[in-house]
């Protein structure tokens, strides 16, 4: 692809702090937890983290403090084999947080970014050498649709294949979510962003994939992948629509699962897979990191991954 190597993400990079119980608190009341985890989280941080332990060169543009847990983030990030280069360090605003909640195999959260949330133009203005470079570039929703759209419309300018994660959703300005879409080359939602999305309920496959064909066309996207969760995935692109069930697995919780799956995704496509095998790929690197706890830490390697898909034939 005319010399280009590597992904750059853009996005939050902040600290999880995990609960997890039996049972979900209600408004005004407590409960006993089973087990609590600090770990790197943010859905930037966790898609490059993902793809740099599947060995694909990224770079990561994100902004932490100064603080104790912006040190944490760095070494456990640097670890992983990601250029922090354009990783900013603010001396005016705390590294952000995520009090996450996980019950059952699900959770909820509530984000506060922190220092992320200065993110800026000039940041992406200082990365302008990696966006030249990158072969694919990832946003996501986290830090608000003016800077996903400010981050791929520079790296389509720049010749990048540009991939939209839109989450989270809720609260997006559709005006201003509409113009992302209109510089993405390839969107990835969930069942649930799908349908505010589409303004419909995605009762079935075949609603599903409708959806997506009609995003497809709308956006003039290359390809949409909607998850599922507990029942796979559908990958449509142009006239193709390829289903996949999902993998069998105990879950723990599905905090990074999706991040797990959208850094296999990509790093399959950077490996020169076609969507089939991709979309293998990245639910199984989601089915991985469903089958652990936390978000970074369950993040899986590629001789895991590898393993796993050898293992379900």
């Amino acid at each position: 692809m005319n010399g280009r190597s590597g992904v750059i993400v853009v996005g939050s990079v902040h600290t999880d702090l995990i609960a997890t119980a039996d049972a979900m608190p209600t408004p005004g009341s407590s409960v006993l937890g089973t087990r609590f985890t600090l770990a790197p989280g943010g859905k930037a941080g966790n898609q490059a983290a993902q793809l740099a332990r599947l060995g694909v060169p990224t770079v990561l543009i994100s902004r932490i403090g100064t603080d104790s847990l912006g040190d944490v983030i760095a070494a456990q990030l640097a670890g992983t084999g990601i250029d922090l280069t354009y990783l900013a360090r603010s001396t005016l605003d705390p590294t952000g947080a995520s009090t996450v909640f996980a019950v059952s195999g699900e959770y909820a959260s509530i984000i506060v970014p922190g220092a992320a949330a200065g993110l800026t133009d000039a940041d992406l203005d200082a990365a302008e050498s990696a966006f030249r470079a990158s072969r694919f570039a990832l946003a996501q929703l986290e830090l608000g649709p003016d800077l996903a759209h400010a981050a791929l419309s520079r790296a389509r300018t720049s010749g990048s294949t540009t991939v939209l994660n839109a989450s989270p959703i809720h609260g997006a300005d559709p005006d201003v979510l509409a113009q992302v879409l209109d510089v993405t080359d390839v969107l990835v939602v969930n069942r649930h962003e799908a349908a505010i999305l589409f303004h419909a309920p995605m009762t079935d496959r075949q609603a599903i994939a409708a959806a997506a064909s009609m995003l497809n066309d709308r956006f003039d996207l290359k390809a949409t992948i909607i998850t599922c969760g507990s029942e796979g995935a559908v990958l449509v692109r142009g006239d193709a629509v390829i289903e996949l069930p999902a993998w069998p697995i105990d879950v723990v919780d599905t905090v990074g699962a999706g991040d797990a799956f959208l850094g296999g995704l990509v790093a399959a496509w950077y490996g020169g897979s076609d969507d089939r095998a991709a979309l293998r790929f990245a639910a199984a690197a989601g089915a991985l990191a469903a089958s652990g706890s936390g978000a970074f830490t369950s993040l899986p390697n590629r001789p895991a991954v590898e393993a796993f898909l050898q293992s379900c034939g």
